[in-house]
């Protein structure tokens, strides 16, 4: 067998992971157009609340996704991060679990082949358009909404919502295209290609591929 069959038997044999991720992927991409759908300039505090949720959920899938590979690996740390409520405590245990959970921004550049100046290869970001820091903020501030309001506390401020629009571009920016180590899966990685202006159900919306690091 020589080292193209080896790939390609690898990357058969890698199907189920690939497709837990894309799953993942998609759940996240719903929650993203869920948010798109309700930007506006004003919102009652429902919508707020609500948008609150989604983009907390957003973060906790993607963080979670990179344990897809591995069901040992999701259900250990799912028992784990059951009694956290801190993103910091949440991010510590997944780092432990894979240093590389973070997913690798992409772009497209011309190839630089021979006589084939119209295909797009890919680079790396040198800095993902949303940071973990940016990650963390996000759910600890949308944290503040998902309970009701003590009616002795300073009313709550909802200006978040000014930082809405910013958040679902930094999320696209990372995800549109983007490479994964996911946990348990040694030297092999995916690169995903998210359309996130293409509607629910579109053929092809969110597409996987299999790399795998040479040694």
């Amino acid at each position: 067998m020589d080292q193209k069959d080896i790939f390609l038997k690898e990357a058969e044999d890698f199907k189920p992971e690939m497709q837990r991720y894309l799953e993942c992927m998609d759940e996240i991409k719903t929650r993203w157009l869920y948010i798109h759908d309700l930007i506006k300039d004003r919102y009652p505090k429902s919508d707020i609340e609500f948008i609150c949720l989604n983009f907390r959920m957003i973060v906790e899938s993607l963080l979670l996704a990179n344990l897809s590979s591995h069901e040992g690996y999701y259900y250990k740390t799912l028992h784990d991060l059951a009694g956290m409520w801190n993103i910091h405590e949440i991010l510590k245990t997944i780092q432990h679990v894979n240093p590389d959970y973070y997913p690798i921004a992409l772009k497209t550049e011309k190839t630089k082949i021979p006589d084939r100046s119209d295909a797009a290869g890919y680079i790396h970001f040198e800095k993902a358009a949303l940071s973990k820091d940016d990650l963390m903020n996000i759910h600890s501030l949308c944290s503040e909404y998902l309970h009701p309001q003590n009616p002795f506390a300073i009313a709550k401020d909802y200006s978040i919502c000014q930082q809405f629009r910013e958040w679902l571009e930094k999320i696209k920016s990372l995800l549109k295209y983007h490479s994964i180590k996911l946990a348990g899966g040694g030297n092999r990685s995916l690169m995903i290609k998210i359309d996130f202006d293409s509607p629910f159900g579109t053929a092809g919306d969110i597409q996987v591929g299999y790399m795998k690091q040479r040694n």
